[in-house]
């Protein structure tokens, strides 16, 4: 049978493992090193996520209230959803410059002046 047979061999710490399609196809479907069994770091990506909502003109975020400070729109944007009513909602991609650094966010308006705000995190 093709699940007792040794697949390959895996050169690992000057030794030389057989590793069986079971416990191959194991290690795959459980995210494991195939060797010993250890768990195998995962990386994570960023996500956009809410981080707050608020009225026009009265939403602090990066500790200053963002209705401040010039949007620049990067011309990009991202699907979002409401967290409130699990809404769908296609916002654009904005940075803006507070104390001379570059931050980026995604916002709109989930209904009239009140606003949503994204920021690309892990």
């Amino acid at each position: 049978r093709y699940a007792e047979k040794d697949i390959c061999c895996v050169k690992k710490r000057k030794s030389v493992y057989s590793i069986t399609l079971n416990r191959y196809l194991f290690a795959i479907l459980h995210r494991k090193h195939i060797y010993g069994g250890g768990a195998m770091k995962m990386l994570k990506s960023k996500t956009w996520q809410h981080e707050i909502t608020g009225s026009d003109g009265n939403v602090i975020l990066f500790d200053v209230n963002i209705f401040d400070y010039e949007w620049k729109n990067t011309h990009k944007s991202v699907k979002v959803r409401d967290p409130l009513y699990d809404q769908e909602y296609k916002f654009p991609i904005y940075t803006v410059v507070i104390n001379g650094q570059e931050q980026e966010f995604a916002a709109g308006e989930f209904s009239n002046c009140v606003w949503g705000f994204y920021l690309l995190k892990y």
